[in-house]
């Protein structure tokens, strides 16, 4: 009958902990419970709602400023 290589516990031993896996930032959506996907966008300019004019653009109907995916 063949017997593993008992060595492997040490080897396991002295290599020591694995690296802690880096965290994430949360996202919004997932995370934040007053988080609300169908609530109005407000403009951070004048504080009006803004309006989607395209698949990730926002605009303002009140002052004009515009918003997209790309903004922080």
């Amino acid at each position: 009958m063949d017997f593993p290589d008992p060595r492997w516990c040490a080897r396991l031993k002295a290599a020591g902990e694995p690296p802690a896996p880096r965290r994430r930032e949360p996202d919004r959506a997932d995370f934040d419970p007053a988080y609300d996907p169908a609530a109005p966008v407000t403009c951070e300019i004048c504080g009006h709602e803004m309006h989607y004019t395209g698949a990730c653009k926002l605009m303002c109907g009140n002052c004009g400023y515009k918003r997209d995916c790309s903004d922080p």
